[in-house]
């Protein structure tokens, strides 16, 4: 299913950073010295180093020699830094940890639960910044009392002079682009985590795809739990057609593989990193309106440009993708915020920009059915064919169907799919091959059984509100589809008397506008004008047996028809 996240407001922001602070505390160390947090330290300026511990934890013990060196660096408290042992284990008192001190010859303050280390490091232990981890745990405390919590050994010294050097500006700042995108389209940037609660920080409230990092807000108090994330969703639809189908069963079949891997990225329409019917399927279920949207991914997929392509082959895997950037690896320098993105199931490269196909020849392709007149409950057949030789791959299309029974079938070799809803068909078929077709052979035949009379054309024509109709040639241009009606036999006007009543029908495939009737003798007995209907009804009850002629004005011209009452 699709992530929906909830931003909040920079007023919210700053009321939840506010609140996460470094509690206040006091102990006094192994040597009886007393230490406040905030008077004797922080309020002079000063950064505090805490390492969580306890006397008999191994890796706390491999770890004492190192942070004792970085203590001397930051000169052993007569500078702008103090570290701290402080024991988060009831049974270690302050003896227990001036042996340990004594053991590692470190020369900064510690102290055990009677020294007060217990109610010290209770924030940390119980995740008030995040999820404790277990020990040795280090925490930077800047000035202000911001905290960067469960910080890594390897990362600890960066850690501290961040924290001296934040004096209101932005020491953390950073930047990124996404690629992929067009200039004016919308993206999400954003800084999530997967601990439950988190909070989301928006990173681009402008939507642009050139992003920054300039100290808006504090940092999240986990910052390594943190990662930046880019998503963009909505309008799936959009540049995905039957010619993407052709081009990834051509891959799927060995005919033309992608020799780009971000066409392979967005043919992995499931976004399930392999390539396969099951995306073909999915693409299928969209063009035809069985599913409004991808169920199994936003519409775009995007990664970070430090993602290694460089082994990636044309089969049907995906490379692994960095589909999110530690937030602290970007801070430090170790890879790169700029994402690069796809929309998937735009294999032909509609929207994405990674390949552009042949120029396009033709505007449209017209396709024709011959009109006639039907009677109700009158089934037919209505072959759509084209006037011209073809060349074709694919087909996909639309009809608003006015009748009952409705079907819709190809005697070309291209596999169809239909699927009727409201009135309408919507149909695509295809072939990874090349399929000729003859003038006036059929693409399509429509069969449906007429509920009225009427034209075929008043009950047969393209729909906009289902798939949109494209053919797609073999030179791989696909262009849109327009549909026209021809006139089945231009010169047919057609009397039907109505044994019943005595009266007559006429029909005709070009409108009626008038008629007029003469006797034997040449006598205009009567008249109609005004018709403007392919079916008019024309009553001689009242008239002798006899010969008549009757002149019909349509808007193609008149013709004069001879009729018999017997």
């Amino acid at each position: 299913m699709k992530a929906i996240y909830t931003l909040v407001s920079f007023l919210a922001l700053c009321t939840l950073i506010t609140a996460q602070k470094a509690p206040d505390f006091t102990i006094t160390d192994y040597n009886g010295k007393v230490h406040k947090l905030y008077e004797d330290y922080l309020d002079q300026d000063k950064v505090v180093m805490i390492k969580i511990m306890f006397v008999a934890c191994p890796p706390c013990n491999t770890a004492a020699p190192a942070v004792q060196d970085l203590y001397e660096e930051f000169g052993e408290g007569t500078e702008d830094v103090e570290f701290f042992d402080l024991s988060n284990k009831s049974w270690d008192t302050n003896s227990a940890v001036e042996g340990y001190s004594d053991k590692h010859n470190l020369t900064f303050p510690g102290a055990g639960a009677n020294g007060g280390s217990l109610s010290a490091v209770d924030p940390y232990v119980s995740g008030m910044f995040g999820t404790f981890r277990g020990t040795p745990t280090f925490v930077v405390i800047d000035s202000d009392g911001d905290v960067n919590f469960n910080v890594s050994l390897t990362n600890l010294k960066a850690a501290i002079e961040d924290a001296l050097n934040d004096d209101g500006g932005c020491t953390n700042a950073f930047n990124g682009v996404v690629s992929g995108v067009e200039a004016g389209e919308e993206v999400d940037v954003n800084l999530v985590s997967d601990v439950v609660g988190s909070q989301i920080y928006d990173l681009n409230p402008d939507g642009n795809r050139e992003y920054a990092y300039e100290c808006e807000f504090s940092f999240p108090p986990q910052a390594l739990e943190y990662y930046i994330e880019v998503t963009k969703d909505g309008d799936d639809i959009v540049g995905v057609s039957t010619k993407d189908i052709v081009f990834v069963v051509r891959h799927l079949l060995g005919l033309n593989p992608f020799t780009d891997s971000k066409m392979k990225i967005a043919a992995d329409f499931s976004a399930n990193n392999v390539i396969s019917a099951r995306d073909v399927s999915e693409m299928r279920k969209l063009i035809l309106g069985v599913t409004a949207e991808n169920n199994n991914h936003n519409s775009w997929r995007f990664w970070s440009t430090a993602t290694d392509f460089s082994h990636d082959t044309s089969g049907i895997l995906i490379p692994d993708l960095i589909e999110r950037v530690p937030l602290m690896d970007v801070v430090d320098s170790m890879t790169t915020a700029n994402f690069h993105g796809v929309k998937l199931g735009d294999v032909s490269g509609d929207i994405n920009d990674f390949f552009h196909g042949p120029n396009e020849p033709r505007s449209s392709q017209t396709l024709y059915f011959k009109d006639r007149y039907i009677q109700p409950g009158q089934t037919i057949e209505v072959p759509i064919f084209s006037k011209e030789d073809l060349a074709i791959s694919g087909l996909q299309t639309s009809l608003l169907i006015d009748g009952s029974q409705k079907s819709l079938v190809s005697d070309l070799n291209l596999d169809l799919f239909t699927k009727e809803q409201s009135g309408i068909i919507n149909a695509l078929a295809y072939t990874p091959y090349e399929v000729q077709t003859s003038a006036e052979y059929p693409l399509l035949t429509v069969r449906f059984t007429s509920d009225r009379a009427g034209m075929i054309s008043e009950m047969l024509s393209l729909s906009t509100e289902g798939t949109s109709s494209k053919i797609l040639f073999n030179d791989n241009n696909e262009v849109p589809v327009t549909l026209e009606a021809i006139l089945d036999d231009p010169k047919t006007t057609e009397l039907f008397p109505n044994p019943t009543n005595g009266a007559f029908t006429i029909l005709s495939p070009e409108m009626i506008e008038s008629y007029r009737i003469y006797d034997v003798n040449g006598r205009q007995i009567s008249s109609k004008e005004g018709i403007h209907s392919h079916q008019v009804s024309l009553d001689l009850t009242d008239h002798d047996p006899s010969v008549y002629w009757i002149q019909i004005l349509t808007s193609e011209g008149a013709s004069i028809h001879q009729l018999i009452k017997r």
